[in-house]
């Protein structure tokens, strides 16, 4: 069944581009936690890899951000269309989308609100979606419904008439009512909070779920991404990630599925415990930093929900 799909990529807080590319110093609660990096690749760019390996293909993201000039956000042009568009415009947006991939004969559309990551097995989905023959397949799981849906687009008017209906400014109702329900009982964080962000990290690093870091595993349970150099003097004790092109000085110490993205530098004596560092972040000799996220200047400690600028 020949099938596309859009993808949909919010600034629900009206925010700058930079609130939601780890870039600048917004808090973390602003950003959209799915265009971070994690072990090297954001949720955006696996959610497009991940389809692709289904067979579903194009691909069209479409967002009310910029991400084509988004500062430091890991985007490749080759995988996936992007399509940048007002607030107000993205109904609109997609469902030209839907009636352009109706008018080249695709006959199933997957659309996604990108703002979970989970690990469907779309081959499944489509499969319980064709049996079942509705014009509308949404996926839930035990605590309600996921942000994916599944458009039988040799119903179209139908399909869009639904899309138009159930459209609630920028979002729209997933529990609708005369759409077939697929159950999900795989891997999947909501991303709701920093918080699920970093469950994420170690649900990947000690291997909970599908995610691999982007990278080699130089040794059980530690990776290294292209270009990255961890002095001979310092300690890396597995699980953790060290991204591409980062330095970790020596007697630096990285301990408890802690992981340091692309281009970072964490000098001589610093401690990163459970606890990650975001892109382009430089962490200074002698310091201890743990339960905590860390992007530049900006410091979110976990376990007392305490956000500072340093």
């Amino acid at each position: 069944m020949r099938t596309a799909a859009i993808i949909i990529v919010q600034d629900s807080n009206q925010s700058s581009v930079h609130d939601f590319t780890g870039a600048g110093s917004a808090p973390f609660g602003n950003r959209n936690l799915a265009l971070l990096d994690v072990l090297g690749e954001s949720v955006l760019n696996r959610t497009i890899a991940r389809l692709q390996r289904y067979g579903v293909q194009p691909i069209s993201v479409v967002s009310d951000i910029d991400l084509a000039h988004a500062p430091r956000l890991s985007w490749d042009g080759a995988t996936a269309d992007l399509e940048y568009t007002e607030a107000g415009e993205l109904l609109a947006s997609v469902e030209r989308l839907l009636f352009e991939y109706s008018r080249q004969d695709f006959k199933a559309l997957v659309l996604i609100q990108l703002t979970a990551y989970a690990e469907l097995d779309y081959f499944d989905v489509l499969r319980y979606h064709r049996d079942h023959g509705r014009a509308v397949t949404t996926v839930q799981d035990a605590e309600g419904a996921l942000p994916v849906s599944v458009f039988n687009l040799k119903q179209e008017e139908e399909c869009a008439e639904l899309l138009r209906s159930f459209w609630n400014g920028s979002l729209w109702h997933r529990n609708r009512p005369g759409a077939s329900r697929y159950v999900f009982d795989g891997y999947l964080n909501r991303l709701e909070s920093p918080y699920d962000f970093r469950r994420l990290v170690t649900d990947a690093l000690t291997r909970r779920c599908e995610l691999r870091p982007l990278g080699r595993e130089v040794r059980p349970r530690v990776w290294l991404g292209d270009g990255a150099r961890v002095d001979s003097g310092a300690r890396i004790l597995g699980p953790a990630y060290v991204g591409a092109h980062s330095k970790v000085r020596a007697a630096a110490l990285l301990t408890r599925a802690a992981s340091v993205e692309r281009n970072c530098e964490v000098d001589c004596g610093t401690v990163i415990d459970d606890a990650t560092v975001l892109p382009f972040s430089y962490l200074g000799p002698g310091l201890e930093v743990a339960h905590t996220l860390v992007d530049g200047g900006r410091l979110l400690h976990l376990a007392r929900n305490l956000e500072l600028e340093i």
